[in-house]
């Protein structure tokens, strides 16, 4: 008799808790899509449950999930409003969108590690973010790229727009213009500088994937390693009407 008793109450206490917090297939039924998976090509993966899958195109992508991308690959995700966010090689964010009182939107993009590219358009009472553990950008509808190195620095290059990056350490703020990079440092230290040849050159060579511009999958070519290194300078082959093979070498100041 007292094992039934037992087993009744530990049936009870396992309705409550599934009534006060809800089963996870059921809380996944209640979420909205935040964005979709446009485009992954090589390895890229997400997690929703705990659990690393291979993305697909058109896959719905909801609040917490976590995208990575492995080497040679690459993935470009699109917010229902039109956003586009492309993720480099060996990358890995977390997507996250909320809604508030009234119409108000958050959509927040958590650069764990890696390199993003982004288009955003901004709508009213919506705030978009990107961030990092070490700066937070809040986007008024731009385009450029946001690159999280290793040793946790962070540098925010726009093409266009306007964008406040916050440093999480000492909590201080610049305001980053088209044309200009912002640099974001684990130690507090925060700044804004016109950017250089070799800012324009991180940044287009995220921005460029998925198009016809492209170099292989994940961007990983030698000739596009070149542009991660410390050199302003840009290389470009052509062909003469002899069919001889030349090398331009432009330098910038």
């Amino acid at each position: 008799m007292n094992g039934k008793l037992i087993m009744v109450r530990s049936l009870l206490v396992a309705v409550c808790i599934v009534i006060a917090f809800g089963s996870p297939r059921a809380r996944s039924a209640d979420k909205s899509p935040v964005a979709t998976m446009h485009k992954p090509v090589g390895t890229v993966e997400y997690n929703t449950d705990g659990t690393w899958k291979k993305a697909v195109p058109a896959m719905p992508l909801f609040t917490d999930d976590l995208v990575r991308t492995g080497v040679s690959s690459f993935a470009i995700i699109k917010f229902l409003e039109g956003s586009i966010l492309r993720v480099q090689e060996q990358s890995e964010v977390a997507i996250q969108g909320t809604k508030s009182s009234g119409n108000d939107l958050s959509k927040n993009v958590h650069v764990r590690q890696g390199t993003v590219g982004f288009n955003v358009k901004k709508r009213p009472n919506e705030r978009f973010l990107f961030s990092t553990p070490t700066s937070v950008a809040s986007i008024r509808g731009t385009g450029g790229a946001l690159i999280s190195d290793p040793d946790s620095s962070d540098l925010l290059v726009l093409e266009s727009g306007v964008v406040e990056l916050t440093n999480n350490f000492s909590n201080r703020a610049v305001t980053v213009h088209k044309g200009e990079s912002g640099l974001s440092l684990p130690g507090g230290q925060i700044a804004v500088r016109p950017s250089l040849a070799k800012d324009v050159l991180r940044m287009r060579r995220v921005q460029s994937l998925g198009t016809t511009d492209t170099t292989g999958t994940g961007g990983s070519s030698e000739g596009q390693r070149q542009e991660d290194k410390p050199s302003d300078e840009v290389r470009i082959k052509t062909t003469d009407p002899n069919g001889t093979q030349k090398t331009i070498i432009i330098k910038f100041e």
